[in-house]
């Protein structure tokens, strides 16, 4: 009998001892599905930033003109000599670039304190509403925008030979009629 016992209490052993393994290895599984899901979301997001890198890299380019464009049903004669590589004439160009994506700063130009008054009679001329606006890419550490807001003013006196309206003068430009900013050059 006691032989008996000893067996049961060696069973009741084996059961405990398969019981925490069944535990351990429940604990393990879950712990590698938990791990599988968040890889499972990870190759998710890496694909879908990659749909998008491949759509901006080999999508539709929106600078160049399209090659579906209907023609006016004239077909140019076959030319004995090869087109050039430049630009073919009459082709549409590719248009400015757009800078919205840069950091903006705005600025207020405004005559120097000298210049404020009537040259000929002395009398300060009058702030109006509203400024003649514009553009200048700066080139610093980083590129960004510079608004800039020039301040308009009106003669208030009758002199002959002086503007109606004096505006402010704009910001230096590193390359005249262009949109580039002095801070470049520096």
């Amino acid at each position: 009998m006691v032989w008996l016992l000893a067996a049961m209490q060696e069973l009741r052993l084996q059961v405990i001892d398969w019981r925490r393994q069944a535990n351990y290895w429940r604990a393990q599984h879950q712990r590698a599905r938990d791990r599988e899901d968040e890889l499972k979301e990870q190759v998710h997001l890496l694909e879908g930033e990659i749909h998008g890198l491949k759509r901006r890299l080999f999508g539709r380019k929106s600078e160049t003109s399209s090659s579906t464009e209907p023609t006016n049903g004239t077909t140019a004669p076959p030319s004995k000599k090869p087109r050039s590589r430049s630009q073919q004439p009459g082709s549409k160009g590719h248009g400015r670039r757009n800078h919205d994506h840069l950091p903006t700063s705005d600025e207020s130009c405004t005559l120097p304190a000298d210049q404020t008054r009537c040259s000929c009679c002395g009398e300060p001329y009058e702030d109006i509403s509203g400024t003649a606006d514009g553009e200048i890419i700066e080139i610093e550490v980083r590129a960004h925008r510079r608004r800039y807001h020039r301040r308009r003013y009106r003669c208030r006196c009758a002199c002959p030979g002086q503007p109606a309206l004096i505006t402010a003068p704009p910001p230096d430009k590193l390359i005249p009629k262009s949109n580039i900013g002095s801070a470049a050059g520096q």
